[in-house]
């Protein structure tokens, strides 16, 4: 898997070319026969579930985009993508949409970590399994470094773990933050 942590665009609006450059990559090496050997565990709508974002103005129907994409039947996808937006390419605007929401919705990659609050703010874990190996995939998007420091301070920022066998998991964080 490739696991991005932010500013995969130098600006929340790329041009086309560098859209255009994005999606290709992703399509000649991720995307092939080989099937993923990733496992997703407990319930992936925490993580991608659209209808609970701005989202739901723009649906046409009750369809959502609540799992990985390599779990898709109508993609082959080989190597999955995972990716937190930086303070490059954030979310802005109507919807609160970025350039990762497009990628994921074309099923290129998994677009995880989202902030819908940042003075309250909940991470929780994909939690992932190759074999006998447990990962917990942690995705803490870009907060202003104030507002994030303050949310800090005043206790409101919660890291969810796995119930079942806590010890055996491996954690592993993206976080795009300038200090």
């Amino acid at each position: 898997m490739v696991f991005l942590g932010g500013d995969l665009f130098h600006d929340n609006k790329p041009s086309r070319k560098a859209m255009y450059q994005v999606m290709r990559s992703i399509r000649l090496n991720c995307l092939g026969e080989k099937p993923c050997e990733l496992q997703v565990l407990g319930d992936q709508s925490i993580i991608f579930d659209d209808k609970s974002s701005l989202l739901r103005n723009y649906k046409a129907d009750d369809r959502t985009i609540s799992h990985v994409n390599y779990e898709d039947p109508d993609i082959n996808v080989a190597i999955p993508v995972f990716s937190i937006h930086g303070n490059h390419d954030d979310p802005t605007g109507e919807g609160r949409l970025c350039a990762l929401d497009i990628l994921q919705v074309s099923g290129l990659l998994n677009y995880i970590g989202r902030i819908p609050q940042n003075d309250d703010i909940t991470v929780n874990p994909l939690l992932l399994q190759k074999g006998t190996t447990l990962l917990a995939l942690y995705g803490l998007s870009n907060v202003r470094d104030e507002r994030l420091f303050n949310t800090f301070r005043e206790g409101k920022v919660t890291f969810r773990r796995p119930k079942a066998k806590m010890d055996d998991w491996f954690n592993l964080l993206a976080v795009h933050q300038n200090q």
